[in-house]
């Protein structure tokens, strides 16, 4: 988390006294999951590990998703890759408590269509496409595109087309 070349953007937690010397993650293009890494809120943490799973090329499914707590673990069922995470006391924040990084999942799992590709994530990976006006439009064809040649994910055009919606709001 010390690392920047990353693209993680880390904010000093210094105001909550039982954090200690923690850093919160607050913005995040990941490449890469941290044990007790700590998330503003499981919003974050969520999107983190969509952005995650979509950088490294397989899928994940929600095993269960409390107020207090997430477990996410891999789309094959015989993968150990896990995340288990919990909400800290009296605040939002949540920390990733377990983690086993290892994928021995087959290859049907980790192409094509890709579940946490969201229509929201994808919007948030274009957005800075629309911020300019002067940049010439980004139809959802060139979308499909784009995120097939830099992620591998192949998508529907209505997703494309959801996604460029949400990206221009």
């Amino acid at each position: 988390m010390d690392d920047m070349s990353d693209g993680l953007v880390i904010e000093s937690s210094q105001s909550l006294s039982f954090l200690h010397n923690f850093e919160v993650i607050t913005q995040s293009h990941p490449t890469c999951l941290v044990l007790y890494a700590i998330y503003k809120s499981k919003t974050d943490l969520i999107h983190h590990l969509k952005m995650y799973a979509i950088t490294n090329h397989f899928q994940y499914r929600t095993k269960t998703s409390r107020k207090i707590s997430l477990h996410v673990i891999c789309l094959d069922p015989k993968c150990r890759w896990t995340v288990r995470a919990v909400r800290l006391p009296g605040v939002q924040m949540f920390q990733i408590r377990r983690f086993c990084p290892e994928h021995t999942c087959s290859i049907d799992y980790r192409q094509g269509k890709h579940r946490q590709a969201t229509a929201t994530v994808i919007a948030k990976l274009i957005a800075h496409k629309y911020l300019d006006a002067s940049n010439k439009p980004y139809p959802p064809k060139q979308i499909r595109e784009d995120m097939s040649m830099q992620y591998g994910i192949s998508m529907s055009y209505k997703k494309s087309w959801k996604a460029q919606k949400k990206a221009m709001q």
